[in-house]
């Protein structure tokens, strides 16, 4: 079994766990998951956008981002 986690800046984590065992007839197993997240800046600033009708060019809890993704594979005798 491996456990790993990261952690950077604006609200940014990841962790993944993974396991793997071989049996004795030949079969081997792994199961592999990831989870990310990150916050982000709260908040952007567009210059060009700059203007009333536009939120006076700043986007707000727009840069955010995360994904999860799990893999496994299963094999017997290579």
């Amino acid at each position: 079994m491996e456990v790993s986690g990261e952690a950077g800046g604006f609200g940014t984590y990841k962790e993944r766990l993974s396991y793997d065992r071989r049996f004795d007839n030949g079969l081997e197993a792994l199961v592999s998951g990831s989870n990310y997240n990150s916050r982000g800046r709260s908040s952007l600033y567009y210059k060009e956008f700059d203007n009333p009708d536009t939120n006076n060019g700043i986007a707000r809890n727009a840069d955010g981002d995360r994904y999860q993704s799990l893999f496994s594979t299963i094999s017997i005798n290579g």
